[in-house]
């Protein structure tokens, strides 16, 4: 179990060392919408300064794997490995559930994570007094 700060979440906002998310490699994240806005703004940020052809390549493969999941049909493993892999090594690797609480999150965010990265559920009332 661990605790990471806000300010040193991601690479991008600390010096000479890696973020709190990439050092833990946490495997279960819980965390309040203003973490998962941070992570989607990391990868959308990485996304853009990757030049042209990542960008269509990141936002085709995110509309595919939307369109598999949404339908039940099999081939989101395949996008993983092969598009997301470098998005979920951000978060450490081996990740494998998300979960939202203390305040909504935006249904866009949400839908972002979940698809990008591993699912996220959103807990309401007391969420962050139980695990």
């Amino acid at each position: 179990m661990g605790y990471g700060g806000f300010r040193t979440l991601s690479d991008a906002n600390v010096r000479n060392c890696k973020g709190d998310i990439r050092e833990f490699k946490p495997t279960i994240l819980v965390g309040v919408p203003a973490v998962f806005e941070q992570i989607k703004k990391g990868i959308l940020t990485k996304v853009g300064a990757g030049g042209f052809i990542t960008q269509k390549v990141f936002w085709g493969a995110f509309a595919a794997k939307s369109f598999l999941l949404s339908s039940g049909l099999p081939g989101a493993g395949v996008l993983d490995a092969i598009v997301f892999n470098k998005v979920k090594e951000a978060t450490g690797g081996k990740l494998r559930i998300c979960m939202n609480g203390g305040g909504p999150l935006s249904e866009e965010t949400g839908r972002f994570i979940s698809n990008a990265i591993v699912p996220l559920i959103g807990g309401y009332g007391l969420t962050e007094t139980t695990g």
